[in-house]
């Protein structure tokens, strides 16, 4: 979509705040604290592998090649290559102000840390090719994630959280 709009690089390297997406967002990670940090990258954006070869984030950090139909399956495929959580993941378009990952970041911790199985940002602005959506229950819990439209509108906010029960997870996509 991005290139219909006439931008010529992939989504990770578009800059914001004078850096490209994808090294705010592991910056970002690593600030907050996130032990260990794996990027799904598709496997033709050999631009994206040569910004983050070789670049450290104060962490073992692993660069993973996928090719997936849509942000579900790259969020099941990402998950089956990591140990079991708990686990804090985002997608790289996913933006907000520092205070705000601060703040999702913690929260997502204590509900996993309290017993949670997953924690899902969600939001009604539905702006992607490919989204997530969330059917929740009337107390906002949620039922059913899918690639399939729901009313009222529903989609994840691009940020995750697991624990280890919530393994089934990898296996949602296939």
């Amino acid at each position: 979509r991005l290139a219909g709009e006439g931008v010529a690089v992939p989504k990770p390297l578009v800059r914001l705040g004078g850096e490209p997406l994808v090294v705010r967002l592991l910056d970002m990670l690593a600030d907050l604290g996130c032990e260990t940090l794996t990027c799904m990258v598709r496997g033709d954006f050999a631009d994206v592998f040569t910004v983050l070869e070789g670049r450290g984030f104060g962490r073992p950090f692993s660069l993973r090649p996928c090719r997936t139909p849509s942000s579900l399956h790259t969020l099941a495929s990402g998950l089956e290559t990591i140990p079991d959580g708990p686990v804090f993941c985002t997608m790289v378009d996913t933006v907000m102000p520092p205070q705000d990952w601060r703040d999702v970041y913690r929260s997502t911790a204590a509900a996993l840390a309290a017993g949670g199985d997953a924690v899902l940002v969600v939001t009604p602005f539905v702006d992607d090719e490919s989204p997530v959506y969330v059917r929740r229950d009337s107390a906002g819990l949620v039922l059913g994630i899918a690639d399939d439209p729901v009313e009222p509108p529903c989609v994840t906010g691009g940020a995750y959280g697991f624990s280890p029960a919530a393994a089934w997870v990898s296996r949602l996509a296939h």
